[in-house]
């Protein structure tokens, strides 16, 4: 399946541009609570999506928009990492 994203977290966005940089890879997980800004793996749930970024545009408000292609389901293992995201182990 493939679905446009917009994306607007600065952390989020710089997650972004390191996989178009390397694999174009990204697991999305969604959040248990909408409202936390700044989510903790416990704020996610444990099952996401292994996805492919098709394509990307800057928007001019700053976010960006994806186009991602779904390619599996994934169970999460997260170790938090003081890198631009969370890291997958």
């Amino acid at each position: 399946m493939i679905i446009p994203l917009f994306v607007g977290r600065d952390i989020s966005i710089k997650a972004i541009d390191h996989a178009l940089n390397t694999n174009r890879m990204v697991v999305l997980m969604s959040q248990k609570d909408i409202n936390v800004e700044a989510p903790s793996p416990d704020d996610l749930y444990s099952v996401g999506t292994v996805c492919m970024i098709i394509r990307m545009l800057k928007l001019p408000d700053g976010r960006v928009k994806i186009l991602v292609q779904g390619l599996s389901k994934y169970g999460r293992s997260l170790l938090p990492r003081q890198t631009h995201s969370l890291s997958l182990r």
